[in-house]
């Protein structure tokens, strides 16, 4: 879309990560972390007999099948507290967890792929 709105063809040789330095946009997948936490504070500020909450915390028996384990939100969420460095602890207040979020976003801004060299 952004090559689009600036009128850059793929055959002019300009990276999308240079496209977006140029527009000061962030990427997409920062925006998704962020929120994704943001929702995570938001369901573990509730009551423990909430149903939102039980469904969040709920361990399904069994076994998982062979081979590598499919992701799982609660997978994804430890990852995303480990990358912005957060504790489940600063969940309670809410503009301050928002506040670590944002700082988090900020510190860890490159982007997740790593180049072969």
């Amino acid at each position: 879309m952004l090559r689009y709105i600036h009128n850059v063809n793929w055959e002019d040789h300009v990276r999308n990560e240079d496209i977006r330095k140029e527009v000061q946009a962030k990427q997409i997948s920062v925006s998704i972390r962020k929120r994704r936490l943001q929702w995570f504070g938001h369901v573990y500020r509730q009551e423990e007999d909430e149903d939102i909450r039980k469904v969040a915390d709920l361990n399904i028996g069994g076994r998982r099948k062979r081979g590598r384990p499919k992701q799982r939100w609660r997978d994804t969420i430890q990852s995303d507290l480990k990358k912005y460095g957060l504790n489940r602890s600063d969940i309670d207040n809410r503009i301050q967890w928002h506040s670590l979020i944002e700082l988090g976003s900020l510190q860890n801004d490159h982007p997740d792929r790593t180049t072969a060299g």
